[in-house]
């Protein structure tokens, strides 16, 4: 459980463990979600938020890299 792992008192974010991560993957592939799982995995491999993913606009995209900007927290 992710309970009681905060770092920093003011965090209200906390990483998810690996094994989480494969269970959300599996259930979003289980329920034919493919946007969420590629979502899941861009998450997984580049560490940004699902916010940060989701802003992305097609001039952030090439196609080697894509560009992500910072939110303000």
């Amino acid at each position: 459980s992710r309970h009681g792992k905060r770092t920093d008192p003011g965090d209200k974010r906390l990483p998810f463990e690996p094994k989480e991560v494969v269970e959300l993957l599996d259930a979003t592939k289980g329920q034919g979600d493919e946007k969420l799982a590629d979502l899941i995995r861009l998450g997984m491999w580049t560490g940004c938020r699902i916010e940060e993913l989701c802003s992305l606009k097609v001039e952030n995209v090439d196609d080697y890299f894509f560009s992500v900007s910072c939110l303000a927290s």
